[in-house]
């Protein structure tokens, strides 16, 4: 029983022996860590960091055109300056654009302006932005309600139309605010392109805006939904006969009456008749050689689309009573 005693007194020693070593040795990385970051951050180093701009505006005033709303900025300073920059401050410098001798800010214009912002203790070694300069050029704030107009390809599968060449969108004005030399020559704004393919369903979507890469302009709304109405659609042939136009003398044609192809709804294949469309000759456009006059569509139904006949001209004769 004593040996058993003593084998258990050994094992809890060993465990707590093995425990110590532990804690000792992450006691002795964790404080040889500190010093290496400590020697790391002391050293200088370069950084890339992001300092916002704001632009201090008079009112009654904007810009003209679109200013960068930040700048990279490249630093040399010691690692901890640069650690407390990208993690705890955040960079940022207003431009004030009244009473200003130029329009026009450069980079070394910014890297000064940086250079006070964030102490004069970091080396600001560069600064990048799109633009080789920012204008500031300023202009009366306007506003205007404008419609909007699509800019969409579509593609119906086939049997399938638009109906009526319908494009619902909503809003289908907006209001558009900015500089009053770009507004007042502005009639409508359109929505991004974009392109259907194969439909055979109404669609709904909702699309951005256009936004002016060059101008300071602002938009009531962001995106438009646009609705694109589709129906089935199948094709019709009916003869309609051709009535005399600019002509007071009594004529007979030949053919009296042409065939007329055109599309329309499914639903309305049995509603529309020879009735609903108007072909009319055009004796204005008659050869002088020749009784031939071009024939054209004057009126038709508002469910047809797509309208052709043939031919696309007759002949004719002028007549008297005492022909008949």
């Amino acid at each position: 029983m004593n040996r058993n005693i003593l084998n258990r007194w050994k094992k809890v020693s060993f465990v707590q022996h093995v425990e110590r070593d532990r804690v000792l040795f992450l006691y002795c990385a964790g404080i040889a860590l500190f010093f290496w970051i400590f020697l790391k951050l002391s050293g200088s180093y370069e950084s890339n960091i992001e300092v916002k701009l704001n632009y201090s505006i008079p009112e009654g005033k904007c810009l003209v055109y679109n200013p960068p709303t930040k700048v990279n900025v490249t630093l040399a300073a010691k690692g901890w300056d640069l650690l407390f920059l990208n993690v705890f401050k955040s960079s940022s410098i207003t431009i004030n654009v009244n009473n200003r001798s130029s329009n026009i800010v450069n980079a070394v214009e910014l890297q000064s302006r940086i250079s006070d912002v964030i102490g004069s203790d970091k080396s600001v070694k560069s600064v990048y932005f799109e633009q080789e300069y920012i204008d500031l050029e300023l202009d009366d704030l306007s506003r205007k309600y404008i419609p909007v107009a699509e800019a969409l390809t579509i593609q119906t599968q086939k049997g399938y139309d638009l109906v009526n060449d319908s494009i619902i969108l909503s809003p289908d004005s907006i209001w558009i605010s900015g500089p009053k030399l770009v507004i007042d020559n502005l009639d409508y704004w359109s929505i991004e392109q974009k392109s259907f393919t194969g439909l055979d369903q109404n669609i709904e979507e909702s699309i951005p805006l256009l936004q002016s890469e060059e101008y300071n302009l602002s938009f009531s709304a962001r995106n438009i939904t646009v609705e694109i109405p589709i129906e089935q659609v199948i094709e019709k042939q009916l003869y309609v006969p051709v009535q005399a136009l600019n002509s007071t003398d009594s004529l007979m044609f030949y053919p009296k009456r042409v065939l007329l192809t055109c599309i329309v709804p499914f639903d309305q294949f049995d509603q529309l008749t020879a009735d609903d469309f108007l072909v009319v000759a055009d004796i204005d456009t008659a050869s002088t050689d020749k009784p031939i006059a071009l024939i054209r569509l004057s009126g038709q139904s508002l469910y047809a689309r797509s309208v052709r006949f043939t031919p696309p001209y007759v002949e004719y004769k002028i007549y008297s009573s005492s022909e008949d």
